[in-house]
């Protein structure tokens, strides 16, 4: 998926929650020759919204592998992929982000 793309995809659902942290942390880069490096690290990302029903917060712990290209212009995000390990927190966080920017909550028909 071009960067873009992910970016309009991805902006509205964040910008839904009152607050998120993405602590990422342990940063191992490996160069492939001189113009491509990846870089694997850990990530915890809170996110926060609001309920009535308790607690707020949903917290996802795993790792992001990043690719990086340098072009003309520096150094670019290639790739990413963020591996989710585990989960913690209110399981309906993340369904009522999506409601409140008005997509489709899992298990919708």
């Amino acid at each position: 998926m071009p960067a873009d793309a992910w970016v309009a995809a991805t902006a509205p659902r964040m910008e839904t929650f009152t607050a998120t942290q993405h602590m990422i942390t342990d940063q191992v880069i490996s160069f492939d020759g001189g113009d491509r490096a990846t870089c694997v690290a850990y990530v915890r990302a809170r996110h926060h919204l609001p309920s009535a029903l308790g607690d707020s917060d949903r917290t996802v712990y795993g790792c992001y592998t990043n690719r990086f290209v340098r072009t003309p212009g520096g150094w670019r995000i290639s790739g990413l992929k963020p591996t989710p390990v585990w989960m913690t927190g209110d399981f309906g966080v993340f369904p009522s982000a999506l409601a409140a920017e008005g997509a489709p909550s899992a298990g919708a028909a």
